[in-house]
């Protein structure tokens, strides 16, 4: 920097004319020559700052290409080394192994569900059988009841043979008074009075309360009460 303004200072001298020619020719020869020792210089420093970065560039890219050999040598040995293989193999058995037995119990809940399945309906079925068996026995047990109810009102019949006609007759009071309770508002179980009796005629065929044909006599108890005849046999069935 120094020697360029000196070459300024002695340009301006030379136009000025202040100083001589020859010390002029001497001051320049000397700036050129310290110019030219810069510029060697600098030249000298901007090399070697080149060949350092070369020389840094070229240990770095083998370091790299070391690291790469170890990494390939390191992806060989694993890819050869016999326990790494069974150790791999093993590991895909073992996968392989737990899945089938994920499997296996699936499985084994479906069955139990399917057996849980099958046990309720046969629980069902068998429930349906006993319930089907008693309701059959109890018809049976109907049947016979009914069969020996007609049994014995036809014993009664034959003993008795006004007996059909004198039952007829106490349905029939017992509709008339059912009528006559409804006409005259009247609740279950109410008494009937003997001259209430007559009320209860006007319902009945003839407007009169009929005869027993052996000779019995009818009794109205209360409203929603059977009405009774005197002569053994002779009742409505229950």
């Amino acid at each position: 920097m120094a020697c360029i303004f000196g070459l300024i200072f002695l340009i301006e001298a030379l136009v000025l004319g202040k100083m001589k020619s020859s010390n002029i020719l001497n001051s320049l020869a000397r700036c050129f020559g310290l110019l030219g020792c810069l510029a060697a210089v600098l030249l000298s420093g901007g090399c070697n700052n080149n060949e350092a970065e070369l020389a840094q560039l070229r240990k770095e890219n083998a370091e790299l290409r070391e690291l790469k050999a170890e990494m390939r040598a390191l992806k060989e040995a694993q890819a050869n080394n016999p326990e790494l293989i069974r150790l791999r193999k093993e590991n895909a058995e073992i996968y392989q192994l737990r899945n089938e037995i994920g499997k296996a119990r699936q499985e084994v809940q479906q069955m139990k569900k399917l057996e849980q399945d099958a046990r309720n309906q046969m629980a069902s079925r068998a429930t349906n059988q006993a319930q089907q068996a008693q309701l059959t026995e109890e018809n049976q047990k109907l049947r016979a009841a009914l069969a020996q109810q007609q049994q014995i009102q036809q014993l009664q019949t034959q003993l008795n043979p006004g007996a059909d006609v004198c039952i007829n007759q106490l349905r029939q009071i017992q509709g008339a008074i059912e009528q006559w309770a409804v006409l005259n508002k009247k609740p279950a179980n109410t008494p009937i009075a003997p001259a209430e009796v007559t009320a209860i005629s006007a319902f009945l065929p003839g407007a009169r309360v009929p005869q027993c044909p052996q000779g019995g006599g009818y009794t109205f108890h209360a409203v929603g009460v059977p009405p009774t005849c005197s002569f053994p046999g002779h009742a409505i069935p229950r």
